[in-house]
């Protein structure tokens, strides 16, 4: 493969996905892969985006170091909400996290198909990257009391409101039982999984 081949196919799988950029002695900051600027140079450049720094152009032998991680699959929080980020094994031609190989799905498209897929940007991808989660106690308070309609209990596990009576508790994106408000979880053959996913 020449030099041209190898951009062009770097290009092909990097671009649009978002990757981590840490520069010299300081925390990663989170950018999306805009596209391989060519010029007259060896080298082609990197054009990156960041909804907090803007567009900032990278040589491709940067000293920075470019991160492109991909969170496990996990529940995050989003807002007063919550969903699942996932992987899809069959769409890897595109590297890294990316909107065509990678999903945030609301948990409750089970019994309704309004809730839908949750937005793909960089809030969302910062959330898969470093995930919060509540406790049952935390979590019921807030479906309760301050109208949230799911809560990430854990990389695995969530709570969702319900149209028809009790919370419905999701292990991945199965809903496996139901809680009730005084904490009581109802989920037969789950047991070990809800000791040790939840707090």
């Amino acid at each position: 493969m020449n030099p041209n081949q190898i951009f062009e196919d770097f290009d092909r799988k990097y671009q649009g996905s978002y990757v981590q950029v840490a520069f010299k002695d300081k925390q990663p900051e989170l950018f999306q892969l805009r596209r391989i600027v060519s010029d007259s140079t060896k080298f082609p450049k990197l054009e990156l985006l960041s909804d907090k720094l803007g567009t900032v152009i990278l040589n491709y032998n940067t000293s920075a170091r470019i991160m492109f991680k991909v969170p496990q699959a996990t529940y995050i929080q989003c807002g007063k909400d919550v969903a699942f980020f996932h992987r899809l094994p069959e769409r890897q031609w595109k590297r890294g996290v990316h909107q065509n190989n990678s999903r945030f799905i609301n948990p409750r498209t089970h019994f309704e198909l309004s809730a839908g897929r949750t937005s793909f940007d960089f809030t969302t991808i910062r959330e898969a990257l470093n995930p919060k989660f509540s406790s049952l106690t935390d979590a019921l308070s807030l479906i309760n009391n301050k109208d949230y309609t799911g809560v990430a209990l854990s990389r695995n596990m969530a709570i969702t409101t319900s149209r028809r009576g009790p919370k419905v508790l999701f292990y991945r994106m199965s809903p496996i039982g139901t809680v009730k408000d005084d904490g009581s979880i109802y989920a037969p053959n789950f047991e070990m999984e809800i000791a040790n996913e939840i707090k």
